[in-house]
């Protein structure tokens, strides 16, 4: 019989995306999230999401910043809740089960997990919590920015998230940039597996025809603006200085973007999925020029909706772009390199349609159930 899965998200990732899977092939044991959603295709009664006020509590601590402190305590409430729910589970199985859980939240649920025989595999699509932390107090010294207050619940989850990296059995993460962060700090690379993530755009849905002529627009899209490099943007674009463009950052604003600012740029503030889609359906360039990236789902949603794509190759989906084919790389905090590139780009966008055809033909081929499909390969059925 094939072991049944646990899956354990105190947020939905893309956790909802493989219970689904799993669901749909009689694999799922369950699904514990504390996600304000409710995951689509799996039955309520294996479906532990908590309390209505758990839910409500941890998400106005996870958005307003005076209270974010907090959220250690929410996380590790629960994961004693998964530990609580699953435990028991696992037991009946006989040692036949695997749980799923994702870094930061599951210490307690992995101590649980091997009591009852079952093997774990830990999700962590960043690097190396120590080796990003690094890379962001990098970026506090050279630019002033303030990181290590304003992450001061997840990097004060350090200690903790390095004990569950130690007790999983294994590591998955979504790319080689990530699992070398791993294997650079004493790791065996039997211990790390990788699997790539989905997109979440069908590439066949909505073609868009952009206007080559007209406003050159260049997207980056990002929820932390120190990881994803916004700044080394802002100077490249100043310093680039292309007429008839204009710069849209879909992510959060910074004090220390204000000397960068200019006519032909905005802040846009979050929006939902049909809303995202129509800034990617616009941009005639997706620039992601993050510091550190495990992945970066962005480019694959970007490329899914035949978006070019300039990244840095600090992005682990870097690892799916062929240059000059079906998208474009650039060194990392290179400012000047990226200018160059945001030029030469420009000056040619008549050319990237065939790069445009490549990127949702490159999309299609990273499906959620190819995501799937190689969770269960790494599972070992």
């Amino acid at each position: 019989m094939s072991a049944p899965v646990f899956i354990s998200a105190y947020n939905r990732y893309h956790s909802f995306q493989l219970a689904q899977y799993l669901e749909d092939r009689g694999r799922l044991g369950g699904i514990c999230t504390w996600d304000w959603r409710e995951p689509r295709g799996v039955p309520k009664s294996i479906a532990f999401r908590g309390t209505l006020s758990k839910r409500v509590a941890c998400k106005v601590v996870q958005r307003t910043p005076f209270v974010r402190r907090f959220e250690k305590t929410c996380w590790r409430a629960f994961d004693h809740y998964a530990a609580v729910r699953f435990g028991p589970r696992a037991a009946k199985e006989m040692g036949n089960s695997v749980f799923h859980v994702w870094s930061g939240f599951c210490r307690e649920t992995i101590a649980a997990a091997h009591r009852s025989g079952a093997r774990v595999f830990l999700e962590r699509s960043c690097p190396h919590i120590s080796i990003q932390r690094e890379i962001l107090a990098e970026e506090d010294s050279r630019w002033g920015f303030n990181t290590a207050a304003e992450m001061r619940a997840y990097l004060g989850n350090e200690t903790r998230m390095i004990e569950e990296y130690q007790r999983a059995d294994f590591i998955v993460t979504p790319s080689e940039f990530s699992a070398q962060s791993f294997i650079r700090k004493g790791y065996s690379p039997d211990k790390i597996k990788i699997c790539r993530l989905g997109a979440n755009f069908d590439p066949s849905v909505n073609p868009v025809m952009r206007d080559s002529s007209g406003t050159f627009t260049v997207l980056s899209v990002g929820t932390h603006a120190v990881r994803k490099g916004f700044i080394y943007l802002l100077a490249a674009w100043r310093k680039a200085a292309l007429p008839n463009s204009r710069l849209l950052i879909r992510g959060p604003f910074n004090k220390r973007f204000k000397e960068w600012l200019g006519d032909n740029i905005e802040f846009l503030p979050s929006t939902d999925h049909k809303g995202l889609q129509r800034l990617y359906c616009q941009a005639n360039l997706f620039c992601l020029p993050s510091v550190e990236e495990g992945f970066g789902m962005v480019v694959l949603e970007a490329m899914a909706n035949g978006c070019a794509v300039l990244i840095s190759d600090a992005v682990g989906s870097g690892e799916i772009i062929k240059e000059g084919k079906n998208g474009f790389k650039f060194p990392s905090r290179d400012i000047e390199t990226l200018a160059q590139r945001l030029t030469a780009l420009y000056e040619q966008r008549s050319l990237l349609a065939p790069i445009r055809e490549a990127a949702k033909e490159t999309a299609r081929e990273f499906s959620w159930e190819r995501y799937g499909d190689e969770m269960l390969s790494i599972y070992g059925k």
